[in-house]
């Protein structure tokens, strides 16, 4: 049967009066889910400190141990809440209440749930400093093994960013354990999460962690070098340099070469400054540090960081002329790859623009500023200003936009049908040509508007200046353009040759 509603809602709200109501059968009322009413007041109840002994009075002791459907005490569930005014009275009462004595206190404190959680790990992952110092100060001398993840509290606590509550337990936790999941310990989830706070304390308290590596034969600085946290690879190091030799199971990899991979550059010039001949260890497939450098991270790399000034003269030289090499092929190769796809993108916005000054030049070649003859005579059907130099000039630049657009438009249907260079040199072509037309398209303007608008006003002129002055910014911007692009794929095709 549920619990009664009326002393449900009491426990619920901190109406200690209710409770002397159901003192016969207090100790028989469950929830569904086997919650006492010690369960339910430190679930939902905000009670005060006086209000928690007071409540506890008339309890009794008979619930402290009971357990719910999951295995949780009342102290595991306080815990989990942060109420920290029913943990400390409820330690309290433990320990002075008749028939039970310190021991009992600590088997209470030392109970786990179904999960293998202690109510020192329910405290841990939800944050509540206050009670995390309270049960490490109550039972110093219990070690709280892992749960059933495999998880002690001091590891939950770096899991989850908390090195307030990891140095609470460091500090006042007299037996520790370190273990984590899968081979891992507390020093490997310092080294994951960046926890630098502790790391030091962690190596002082037992050094002998930087001997251990997890199931997959990863070191903390394997972990450490990977995510790039070089504060954290030069503590480990000072500590125990061999962990840069220690290599994983899988592929034999250092954590030289694990930085590598990942780009981290600092976490390598570290390593590279305490342990130079970390530099010599291969992989399983044969690679050293310098293959892996130009596989993984060639976007990043620069001579000067790849000569580092600690290294002895031959790996200087192996680093600054070899590395440097095989990353200006490989940086070479790779943006030969990306050309093709920059450009295919961008071939659709050209073939648009292309398009549209086809279809405008081919519209305005028709609609000749000032209109035709409209007279009888040999002259009818002839544009009205065909003697004016202006007028030709707009014809002469309205062809050049045309011919351009169109030559665009061939260009880029040609593309597709190649691959490689000549299908880059392709779209190159067209995106000059596309540019050419835009400035065409400009002079036609300039001519067309010169040619009926009266020069008497300067209208005429000044618009004439602006279109020019805007023609001098666009043929310069369009030769700059033309030539870094034309020179850039014929780099790339010499390279590619090469």
């Amino acid at each position: 049967m549920p619990m009664d509603r009326q002393l449900y809602l009491a426990v619920q709200q901190g109406e200690l009066k209710v409770l002397d109501e159901y003192k016969n059968q207090i100790t028989t009322e469950l929830t569904p889910y086997k919650n006492t009413v010690l369960h339910v007041a430190a679930e939902f109840a905000d009670l005060s400190w006086i209000q928690a002994e007071q409540f506890l009075g008339v309890v009794g002791p008979d619930l402290l141990f009971s357990l719910n459907s999951n295995g949780d005490t009342c102290i595991h569930v306080a815990a989990r809440q942060g109420h920290f005014n029913l943990v400390k009275p409820l330690i309290g009462y433990m320990k002075n209440h008749q028939g039970l004595d310190i021991e009992a206190c600590q088997e209470l404190l030392r109970i786990t749930n179904n999960d293998g959680d202690t109510a020192l790990h329910k405290a841990v992952r939800y944050g509540h400093h206050n009670i995390v110092k309270l049960l490490v100060k109550e039972d110093a001398d219990f070690f709280h093994p892992p749960n059933n993840a495999g998880k002690t509290p001091l590891y939950l606590a770096l899991e989850g960013g908390d090195e307030d509550s990891a140095k609470l337990i460091l500090c006042n936790s007299k037996s520790l354990s370190y273990a984590g999941p899968c081979g891992t310990t507390a020093l490997h989830a310092a080294a994951i999460y960046n926890a630098t706070g502790c790391m030091d304390m962690i190596l002082r308290n037992e050094p002998s962690l930087t001997k251990q590596v997890d199931d997959l034969g990863w070191s903390p600085l394997h972990f450490a070098a990977y995510f790039g946290f070089e504060l954290l690879v030069r503590t480990l190091l000072m500590a125990d340099k061999q962990m840069a030799s220690e290599t994983t199971k899988e592929d034999n990899k250092t954590p030289l070469h694990l930085a590598a991979i990942n780009g981290k550059l600092k976490a390598m010039e570290e390593i590279l400054e305490q342990c130079p001949d970390s530099l010599e260890a291969v992989t399983t497939q044969g690679q050293n540090v310098l293959h892996l450098v130009a596989e993984n991270i060639v976007d990043y790399v620069k001579p000067i960081q790849v000569q580092s000034p600690h290294l002895p003269e031959r790996y200087k030289y192996l680093m600054g002329k070899k590395v440097q090499s095989i990353l200006e092929r490989k940086l070479a190769k790779r943006k030969n790859d990306k050309g093709a796809p920059s450009w295919k993108e961008r071939a659709n916005t050209h073939l648009i623009v292309a398009t549209l000054i086809t279809t405008v030049s081919f519209a305005a070649g028709f609609t000749l500023p000032g209109g035709y003859n409209g007279d009888d005579g040999p002259d009818k059907g002839m544009a009205i200003l065909s003697k004016k130099a202006a007028l030709k000039a707009f014809a002469i630049a309205d062809t050049i936009a045309m011919i351009s657009s169109t030559a665009a438009v061939f260009l880029h249907y040609l593309a597709t049908y190649d691959q490689g260079t000549i299908s880059r040199f392709r779209y190159l072509g067209a995106g000059t040509l596309v540019m050419v037309a835009m400035v065409a398209m400009v002079v036609a303007f300039m001519a067309g508007l010169y040619t009926v608008l009266p020069n008497s006003e300067g209208i005429a002129l000044v618009i004439c200046v602006m279109c020019s002055l805007s023609l001098v910014v666009f043929i310069i911007l369009l030769g700059k353009r033309i030539y870094d692009e034309y020179y850039g794929f014929r780099k790339i095709e010499k390279e590619e040759g090469s």
